[in-house]
């Protein structure tokens, strides 16, 4: 079993950015390194705690952004 990603368009305040997400279907929220954060201008607008898998929770700030991913057709 490989990894998957896929190539996407995220647009803040201040300007857009080309992306590369690895694709996993169970996450609720999806992760911008900070210098894609502070690319497209994003700030932070509050902290949230998320447990990891082997149960260590740490502490990151979240911000919104809009995500454009490509259309996949099925054949």
């Amino acid at each position: 079993m490989g990894l998957t990603y896929i190539d996407g368009v995220v647009t803040g305040p201040t300007g857009a950015r080309s992306v590369r997400f690895l694709v996993d279907s169970g996450a609720k929220y999806s992760l911008l390194a900070e210098p894609d954060w502070q690319a497209i201008g994003l700030v932070p607008r509050r902290r949230l705690t998320f447990v990891l898998a082997d149960g260590t929770a740490i502490e990151r700030d979240v911000s919104e952004c809009h995500l454009a991913l490509p259309r996949m057709l099925l054949a």
